[in-house]
């Protein structure tokens, strides 16, 4: 019992674990999110769309407080379940609007624009993990 215990709390801790990876000399930080039923998972394309053009200003060693403090893609998981739906929500709210990337961040890098797809796609799983955290 003790075993199984023990294997588990491994699992899990090792599930919530932040890849980084050297690119170019430049210090590119990959999230991973936890993967239980009480939390945010996401993967595939939508990963590499987040990590390519959301991550850079939305984790914990972001130069943007502003930025880190409405959303921190490592912690989002860690959230309680009502502030996860919150969070989900505004990502919907931001990309409704069209708000993210902002402007002058696109001026900066325009390569982290998103394309009507990759904004549909973070949109519909951001609207779809909040509905299903709902149930």
């Amino acid at each position: 019992m003790k075993t199984v215990i023990l294997f588990s709390f491994v699992i899990m801790c090792c599930a919530g674990l932040l890849v980084q990876v050297k690119v170019a000399g430049n210090n590119v930080r990959k999230s991973t999110v936890k993967a239980d039923s009480a939390s945010v998972v996401y993967s595939g394309k939508l990963k590499t769309v987040i990590d390519n053009k959301c991550f850079d200003c939305h984790n914990p060693e972001s130069r943007s407080e502003k930025a880190r403090n409405k959303l921190d893609w490592t912690k989002l998981s860690s959230l309680s379940k009502v502030d996860q739906i919150a969070k989900l929500d505004k990502i919907v709210e931001v990309l409704d609007k069209e708000d993210m990337p902002p402007r002058k961040y696109i001026e900066r890098k325009p390569e982290a624009k998103l394309t009507a797809d990759e904004a549909k796609a973070i949109r519909d799983w951001a609207q779809k993990t909040s509905d299903t955290l709902l149930k």
